[in-house]
């Protein structure tokens, strides 16, 4: 197969603040994932490509669940945090313009890569199972023309299953080889140090989005170029992972920018 380069907003208040900001740079600096864990080479790819930052006590916490809102922080910075204007209205009637997450869930919505739940809600705080999993990274590829075999890849997934195509393109990619017993667990929620398994190898499968660092955006914004503080925060975290605050939009260095404008924090 081959290799092709293939990409969590962060910051509110109180649990979410602490849980959010840049910290580490690498995974061997997380002090929870040590270079002996199975997981540590795909974590310390994760976060060399600035697609997470690990909590703000130095940990990456790789037995944690992944959240949705997490999830489209992942996908969203997977993608090189792409130069998007958050639409004015939310598209679910749980998350608002001001969730610290907006940008990233509005950005999935937009792209097709989510349409939330029947009754008009995304749910940022619910854990992603493994097999919306298989369809976040499924549709994250553009949805590619798949017919999935006759009889399943794995013995707890039936064809029938709603996630069965999803699942068996995931396995066929050499994304998934489930678990030894020969299950895949699609209920169970993916774990974050599995999850930055997941998206190391879907960084090299072919057709697969590219994944470059963003350009330096240069010293071109000040807080008076944006209508909201999430917006502004938006901008932010695109960029500072590569480039530091170099707009130099965070006056005290906490990582919240712009606190005079609407929605801060």
């Amino acid at each position: 197969m081959k290799a092709r380069s293939i990409v969590r907003l962060s910051v509110a208040a109180g649990l979410l603040l602490s849980a959010l900001l840049p910290a580490a740079a690498n995974a061997s600096e997380f002090s929870d994932v040590s270079p002996d864990d199975s997981s540590h080479k795909t974590i310390t790819w994760l976060a060399s490509t600035g697609i997470t930052y690990g909590y703000s006590d130095g940990t990456f916490r790789p037995l944690n669940p992944v959240t949705r809102g997490a999830m489209s922080a992942f996908l969203y910075r997977f993608h090189s945090s792409p130069s998007y204007m958050p639409l004015m209205r939310s598209p679910f009637r749980d998350v608002s313009v001001s969730d610290p997450f907006y940008t990233s869930i509005s950005w999935l919505s937009s792209s097709g890569i989510t349409a939330g739940y029947s009754d008009g809600t995304y749910r940022t705080t619910n854990p992603v199972t493994r097999g919306s999993m298989a369809a976040f990274l499924y549709r994250t590829a553009g949805s590619p023309a798949y017919t999935p075999p006759p009889t399943s890849a794995f013995s707890d997934v039936k064809t029938t299953d709603t996630f069965y195509k999803v699942i068996s393109w995931l396995a066929s990619t050499g994304i998934t080889v489930g678990y030894a017993d020969g299950e895949f667990k699609q209920e169970r929620p993916v774990t974050r140090g599995a999850m930055a398994a997941f998206l190391y190898r879907f960084n090299n499968v072919e057709g697969a989005p590219s994944f470059s660092p963003p350009g330096s955006p240069g010293d071109t914004r000040n807080c008076g170029d944006f209508a909201t503080w999430a917006g502004a925060q938006s901008w932010y975290e695109t960029y500072f992972p590569y480039y530091g605050d170099i707009a130099r939009l965070d006056g005290n260095n906490d990582g919240v920018v712009c606190t005079s404008l609407p929605g801060a924090p």
